[in-house]
């Protein structure tokens, strides 16, 4: 299967490091893995051994059921069909 290129990520290659304002970030800046892991409230070792099993892809595309579950996120499950 041939999939094109995205056009946005390729100009973003190209031109990101020439911009003066970055409107596109959603914090001032980036927290550090230690921030990540107090999150949580547990320790890092808790943190850092969920880290270690957990798989680092995207997941079923209809949403993470655990955070519909928890009611964290107010996500209807999918209509489409």
């Amino acid at each position: 299967m041939k999939i094109a290129g995205f056009g946005v990520e390729a100009w973003l290659n190209a031109h990101e490091r020439e911009a003066t304002t970055d409107i596109s970030q959603s914090s001032i800046a980036a927290l550090t893995m230690a921030e990540i892991a107090a999150l949580d409230g547990r320790d890092e070792d808790h943190f850092y051994q969920d880290l270690a099993a957990a798989r680092l892809d995207y997941g079923w595309v209809g949403g993470f059921t655990g955070f519909q579950a928890s009611g964290e996120w107010a996500i209807p499950p999918s209509t489409s069909g």
